[in-house]
């Protein structure tokens, strides 16, 4: 058993450089920095994933495929009250950022050394989401100049909390 799988992985190693060389996969960890405008809201960098897919264009030395990648910069919460009535909560908000591209890559090869031009043409997006959660089931605070009707089994009267 031992032997078929040492042969096995010879076959495949021997052939792999064939194969591979008609593909380029990779994955990317990010670090991206806030530029412009956005720099003003954001003071941290974003992190994320990236990868790319490319294939090779026949015999010419160009390859082309797509990337694809996502990115955080981070999240920031505070506690606010919600008015009428008064109602603890919790806003979060996260931003993110998509970006997709198509890309054609020139490659000459010398050896182990495969020096390569490349061209991207992509869309980013950007997005900000907020999500708001009540902090306290079944608290609710209500101001003392609201009037609001209090309902008591069998009684109904005007009055203040």
């Amino acid at each position: 058993m031992k032997k078929h799988i040492l042969l096995s992985l010879c076959l495949i190693l021997l052939f792999a450089s064939h194969v591979f060389a008609q593909f380029d996969v990779g994955l990317n960890f990010l670090v991206i920095s806030p530029e412009s405008g956005f720099k003003e809201n954001v003071d941290r960098l974003g992190y994320g994933l990236a990868g790319k897919f490319g294939v090779k264009l026949g015999d010419s030395p160009f390859y082309g495929g797509l990337a694809l990648g996502v990115a955080t910069y981070g999240s920031s919460s505070y506690k606010d009250y919600l008015i009428t009535p008064l109602v603890p909560v919790e806003a979060k908000t996260s931003n993110n950022l998509l970006f997709s591209e198509l890309l054609l890559q020139a490659r000459t090869s010398m050896g182990a050394i495969q020096p390569y031009v490349e061209g991207m043409l992509g869309f980013n997006y950007l997005w900000t989401e907020t999500k708001i959660e009540q902090l306290e089931k079944n608290m609710t605070k209500k101001s003392p100049a609201t009037p609001t009707l209090m309902t008591l089994p069998g009684v109904t009267a005007p009055g203040s909390v």
